[in-house]
């Protein structure tokens, strides 16, 4: 090979950057890596954006998702209790409804009798029809034998 070409390889291998570009080019280099807090006014302002955004839209979709449930009013405006009562869901069993109807005609019939001061149950017909059902004297023989048990 030629030998001129070793000479010019080896002076290229002994140049060197000036040191004040040296020192000026590292400065810039580890700048630039280094993070620098950021505690500006830009920077809060800029979170407390992101975050109030994000409060917001986590109220929407909280507050549309969420189906309402159908409340009573504290108003006493019929029309609108009426209103809300018709909106409401109500489940009632034709059972009980229809329970409920029978008991309520057998309790008032029975208030009138006990209201009534009269002895209605003293009726003569009604008492001798009812006699034919009793066993009169096969009860009054046990109470007599559980009076004289009783009284020995």
């Amino acid at each position: 090979m030629n030998p001129d070409i070793f000479e010019q390889l080896k002076a290229l291998k002994r140049i060197a950057p000036h040191p004040a570009y040296t020192a000026r080019a590292r400065a810039a280099l580890i700048a630039a890596t280094t993070p620098h807090p950021n505690i500006g006014l830009w920077h809060a302002l800029r979170w407390a954006g992101a975050l109030t955004f994000a409060l917001v839209l986590l109220f929407f979709v909280a507050t549309f998702s969420i189906p309402a449930r159908p409340t009573l009013s504290a108003s006493l405006n019929e029309e609108l209790l009426t209103g809300e009562l018709d909106k409401l869901p109500i489940n009632i069993e034709l059972r009980e409804l229809s329970y409920r109807v029978a008991t309520e005609g057998a309790v008032q019939s029975a208030m009138r009798e006990i209201e009534k001061t009269e002895a209605a149950h003293l009726n003569a017909e009604v008492l001798s029809s009812e006699l034919s059902s009793l066993e009169t004297e096969n009860q009054q023989n046990k109470v007599d034998a559980l009076l004289e048990t009783m009284l020995e």
